[in-house]
Order: C-alpha cells, then structure tokens, then sequence
C-alpha cells in the first residue's frame, strides 16, 4: 500500500514537471507575438487618433499646396487653352465650362471634371481632355450637328442625329431645316432623312414633316401639298411615289393631298377649285 502511494506520488510529480516545460514552450512562443500585435495595434490606434484628429490630412493637404506652388514656379502653369472643333459654342462659355485661369498649376487640373463639364454644354457632344506639358491644355471638341427642326409649343428646338435636343435660344435662324412636328419626332429624325435621300432631289423640296401617332410621317412640299406615308415601309412607298412623280407630275396638278397609306392604290384629294370643276355639269354646246 505504501508502495503504491509512494509511486503515484512521484508520477504526479513528473506530469506536473512535464506540465510546466510545456506551458513555458508556449509562453516562449506566444509572448513575442503577443508583443508585435500590441505594437501593431499601437500603431494603428495611434494613426486612427491623428487622422481623426485632423493632423494628417492638414499635413498632406499642405505637402500638396507645397508641391504646386514649386510647380508653377518650375514653369508647370497654364498658359495656354487651344480648342479644336469649335463651330458654334461660344470662347467665353468654353472657358466657363473648364474653370481654368491663366497661372493655375497645370498638374492640379481635374480632366475627368472638365471633359464632363465641357459635354454638359448644348451644343458639344463629345470633349477630350489633354494636358500638353509644361503650360498647354488642349481641349479636343466634337460639336453637335442640326439636322432639324422641332416645333414645339414653346417654339422651335434643333435635333441632332442622335435625337438629341440642342438647346439654342436662336434657333430660328436655322430655318432652312426641315421642319418636325410631333411627339418622338426627334428620336425618329435620321430615319426619315434617310427616306427622303433615297430621291435627294424630291426630298429637298420637303419643308415640313409631322409624325402621327408616333408611327408614320406627314411629308408637306414647298408648294403646300401633303404626302401620307404609311407606316409599314415607307422607304419603298416613298421611291415608290418619285417614280410616279417624274412620270406623272402629281405636284404640278391641283391637288392637296396624296396618300400612299394603301398597299394597292393612289389617292388623290384634289383642291377645292378643282373637285368643284368637276362637280358642275359639263357644257356639251
């Protein structure tokens, strides 16, 4: 029995120095890690504590005013604006638009933002950015083109091939488009000039043109009279129609309307002059 106890005694005793080695192995291991992340963390809080503060950014915001200002003196300022493909917009509303002053640092010019200002201009569709170093910005604009005229209850606006309306307090001035009426007309305007060209000679003498239910085109000619397309091929219907027109002459005679809306005839509505002439009975003395 003493035997025994001494023997448990003595097994208790080497677990427990087998148990201690151990834990110090594990605390060699532990405490120099547990050292860097404290540093770690140390750090990160204390960076935490100077951008919270503000310090930082001051800091970096000066850097960077620093850095300018030896840039301009190094010759790196604008000087110079060179726009290409200006037509129509305005110098003054170009420079409005980029915001740039002469002697501002060249290398502090946001190009995405003026390239975004630049196309938010009614006449410009596209604008490429570049800075020419030491002291250029080019400006590279691609200008709208008018292609009509959409009347408007507020009165008239030009259209772009795209569709797009370009907002122009004098668009008056170009009356010599082709006049649109309509609801969509914009959006559908290069599909019809592209009708009309299929006989360009004919389709000059359209001023007018009116689209009905946002499905098919009223044509009116320099001399009044109407042209009805339909609404399911009108480019055929309109060659169709020149062929007609050079062998008959339909728009020298006393009519007002012609419809093409049907597939397998003509119709004509003669002017009121004309239906009555042939109305009243004829003198056969």
């Amino acid at each position: 029995m003493g035997r025994m106890t001494r023997t448990s005694t003595r097994r208790g005793q080497r677990a427990k120095r087998g148990q201690s080695r151990r834990q110090r192995r594990w605390i060699g291991v532990v405490a120099p890690w547990t050292g860097a992340a404290l540093a770690l963390a140390g750090a990160v809080a204390g960076t935490l504590w100077l951008v919270g503060s503000g310090w930082m950014s001051e800091r970096f915001d000066a850097a960077v005013s620093e850095g300018l200002r030896a840039s301009v003196a190094a010759g790196l300022a604008v000087e110079k604006v060179t726009v290409i493909g200006r037509k129509t917009t305005t110098p003054e509303a170009v420079l409005t638009a980029i915001g740039v002053k002469r002697g501002d640092p060249i290398l502090a010019q946001d190009l995405g933002a003026i390239k975004a200002r630049l196309e938010a201009l009614p006449w410009v569709a596209a604008a490429a950015v570049e800075r020419q170093l030491p002291n250029e910005l080019r400006l590279v604009i691609e200008e709208r083109e008018p292609i009509a005229l959409w009347r408007t209850e507020d009165g008239y606006r030009l259209v772009d091939r795209d569709g797009a309306v370009i907002q122009e307090p004098h668009a008056e001035r170009f009356r010599h488009l082709i006049v649109l009426a309509g609801e969509g007309a914009p959006r559908e305007a290069a599909t019809l000039l592209d009708v009309l060209r299929r006989d360009a000679a004919l389709g000059d003498r359209v001023v007018a043109a009116a689209l009905v239910a946002g499905r098919r085109w009223n044509l009116r000619f320099d001399n009044g009279v109407e042209l009805r397309l339909p609404e399911i091929d009108p480019g055929q219907a309109w060659v169709d129609f020149a062929r007609i027109e050079a062998s008959h002459r339909l728009l020298e005679r006393d009519v007002t309307v012609i419809d093409l809306r049907f597939a397998d005839r003509l119709v004509v509505r003669l002017t009121p002059a004309a239906a009555a002439a042939r109305r009243a009975p004829q003198d056969d003395t």
